[in-house]
């Protein structure tokens, strides 16, 4: 059974946030739910720095699911996501774009000047 237009892939975007110590750490996951129609044998993780095309595709099985960190992002952009579900027959239209923000992770340089009296 082919997966069809009507069928979408229902996408939220999971940000979790844990504390730890003093510093703060960001965890970011795609997920989303399977399709309610067809048989799907894996699905895709397409995302790049357009809102329109995506340049990297990634194949995550059947997992519904996509840590961002395992994705070569750099600091500071913006990043569109897109998922496509697909079997023997094809593969879906893609759900999405969402929108995620990286951030700067680049400790700062050390202080200068430092004396002692």
């Amino acid at each position: 059974m082919q997966i069809g237009q009507k069928n979408k892939i229902f996408i939220f975007f999971f940000l979790a946030v844990f504390f730890v110590g003093s510093s703060l750490c960001f965890a970011a996951s795609l997920r989303w739910d399977p399709p309610s129609q067809g048989t799907v044998t894996g699905y895709r993780v397409k995302y790049g720095t357009s809102s329109s095309t995506p340049s990297t595709t990634v194949g995550v099985g059947t997992a519904t699911q996509y840590n961002l960190d395992n994705a070569p992002l750099a600091e500071n952009r913006t990043y569109y996501f897109w998922v496509t579900a697909y079997n023997a027959t094809g593969e879906s239209p893609a759900a999405g774009p969402v929108r995620y923000n990286t951030s700067d992770a680049t400790p700062p340089v050390p202080p200068t000047g430092v004396t002692a009296n």
